[in-house]
């Protein structure tokens, strides 16, 4: 079922308030693929195979620690393991072990969900227009798309660093909605970010469905015309 926040009522179920969807632009960390639960493996697999870490820390200790360095993926990649190697000296060589180490070890960690899969696969199939829009670096982010095989799926992919604006600039969506040829008001953006998405996307005129990730829709201002709780659930919106 497919929600959407009234202010002070709680979750109803609504209906779109624009005209037929007929492309789709996502966000990609924590909507095409889990971020927190691929970085938090990341962070077991790390404190499982350091023994300078389980000679500090208790394993729960030291990956809340690390997931609270990592600020959610917006944290850079140096700064964040020289705080690790502050505290776990020993753990890496460097910063530059660290980050190499990370990048081979977390990028495996994450793969498109198989309902993921055959969503995008459905909606190429039935020639619905889609895309990729990302804020972060370019490196990172666009190692995320092919490791994580979105990339095989639409080569519209517009990462913040590549254009030079980040989500909720919109021209970073106005740049995605020409890569997709579409127009905004029949455009759906999924995101699970409140400002950066829902506000984003809806301040250019698309429909938005944001990914609840077990929260409460936190904006007085707006309110996203659908809540998810997998990306997987756009199926149901789009192709019916």
């Amino acid at each position: 079922m497919f929600t959407s926040r009234v202010a002070g009522a709680g979750l109803h179920p609504v209906s779109p308030k624009h005209g037929p969807i007929e492309a789709v632009l996502f966000d990609l960390d924590d909507t095409l693929i889990d971020r927190a639960a691929g970085f938090r493996r990341f962070c077991v697999d790390l404190y499982r195979s350091s023994t300078a870490m389980q000679r500090v820390s208790t394993e729960d200790q030291a990956v809340e620690r690390i997931i609270e360095l990592d600020r959610s993926g917006m944290s850079d990649r140096h700064e964040m393991f020289a705080e690790v190697l502050s505290v776990w000296p020993g753990t890496f060589r460097d910063t530059d072990h660290a980050v190499e180490f990370y990048l081979e070890t977390y990028l495996r960690l994450l793969p498109l969900a198989p309902e993921t899969k055959r969503l995008l696969g459905d909606l190429r199939s039935r020639g619905i227009p889609f895309g990729i829009v990302t804020n972060g670096g370019s490196e990172m982010q666009w190692a995320k798309v092919r490791a994580s095989g979105a990339g095989g799926f639409t080569d519209a992919v517009v990462v913040s660093e590549d254009v030079g604006f980040r989500k909720p600039d919109p021209r970073i969506f106005e740049v995605a909605l020409s890569k997709i040829d579409s127009k905004a008001d029949t455009t759906l953006f999924v995101g699970d970010n409140p400002e950066a998405d829902i506000a984003g996307a809806s301040g250019v005129g698309m429909q938005t469905a944001w990914m609840r990730l077990g929260r409460q829709w936190p904006l007085d201002s707006l309110r996203p015309d659908y809540v998810l709780d997998h990306v997987s659930e756009v199926r149901g919106i789009v192709l019916g």
